[in-house]
């Protein structure tokens, strides 16, 4: 997959932000600008060039063209992930650089309340910001002019909000997950092949497999290419190796186990022990089948390691709130 919005070299992620702020902040006020809020919204030309890479505009376009409601940017680890909204399904469209991501944000908003035209339409530019675990997530709406009054835009603002928080894509795997998804494949071949698992389980159909073309690390392309919910992922990874899958925020968890080990080598290893009886130690990992972590596992809290395939980001998750000071 090509990138949307240029290239560079990464940083590490900031400490996290607030994770959510009310509807009334998220929602711009109206405009002042606009006197009378029943006539369609107008507005000042915005040059794009310059604040966005070749080619991006007509990206933009094509997005619109196909009913795409607005862009959604949103921050990861290592990358920037931008997807176009539509009312029923996320797309990804590109990735880019962390690093440049505050760049991108600031040249982007300049251009808010302006207005752009692509190919033989003329749209308004709006946007909003919203939170995950990594910090901003920032929402480019566009209004096509002489169809929306400033009323009506609240109200859709309001309606892209809502379905960019059902659409969730922070749920979707990490570049991170994708890579360590793809090495436990390779390094554990089996009789039937994850994509088998995946047409089985209705993951993906053969049409959506075959858009992929075929050679060397086929299966992180596929991963890549498609968005994959954390949890049917790492069920199907479960599936694929043979080993059982463990939902660890919907399952009995023991601080008591978690906190076996120290939270900062469970961070890096992406493993965490959710539940011990007498010499066996649950522990919910990434890669289950990663031999010189088991060992590693075992030796450090002198017990028998039962391994279970979990989301990455849930591990993750389940760690912060098990190391948590308790009140």
């Amino acid at each position: 997959m090509g990138s949307f919005f240029g290239h560079g070299e990464t940083r590490k992620p900031q400490s996290p932000k607030r994770a959510s702020k009310s509807l009334d902040e998220l929602v711009p006020p109206p405009s002042r600008e606009v006197e009378d809020r029943n006539r369609p919204m107008t507005a000042p030309e915005v040059d794009l060039k310059g604040k966005l890479p070749a080619g991006a505009a007509d990206r933009l376009a094509e997005v619109l063209e196909a009913g795409g409601r607005a862009i959604l940017a949103n921050p990861e680890e290592e990358e920037v992930r931008w997807f176009a909204v539509h009312e029923d399904h996320i797309e990804e469209i590109g990735r880019s650089p962390v690093a440049d991501y505050d760049n991108r944000l600031a040249l982007l908003e300049s251009c808010r309340g302006g207005g752009i035209t692509l190919r033989d339409a003329r749209y308004r530019i709006e946007a909003f910001k919203s939170f995950n675990e990594f910090g901003d997530r920032l929402v480019l709406q566009f209004f096509e002019e002489g169809r929306f009054t400033s009323d009506e835009a609240i109200e859709r603002r309001q309606e892209n909000i809502r379905l960019v928080n059902r659409l969730k894509p922070a749920t979707s795997l990490t570049a991170r997950n994708e890579r360590d998804i793809a090495r436990a494949i390779a390094n554990n071949p089996r009789t039937r092949s994850f994509i088998d698992i995946l047409l089985e389980e209705g993951v993906l159909t053969r049409d959506e497999i075959d858009q992929v073309p075929a050679g060397a690390d086929f299966e992180l392309r596929l991963l890549q290419t498609h968005i994959f919910p954390r949890k049917v992922a790492a069920l199907a990874l479960a599936h694929y190796l043979g080993v059982d899958y463990i939902d660890v925020e919907a399952a009995t968890f023991s601080k008591e186990a978690a906190r076996l080990l120290e939270k900062d080598w469970e961070l890096e290893r992406q493993v965490v022990p959710f539940a011990r009886d007498g010499d066996e130690l649950r522990v919910a990992m990434a890669d289950p089948t990663d031999a010189g972590l088991l060992e590693e596992l075992s030796q450090l809290t002198g017990c028998r390691i039962r391994p279970y395939c979990s989301a990455a980001q849930d591990i993750v998750g389940m760690i912060h709130k098990a190391h948590k000071r308790d009140d």
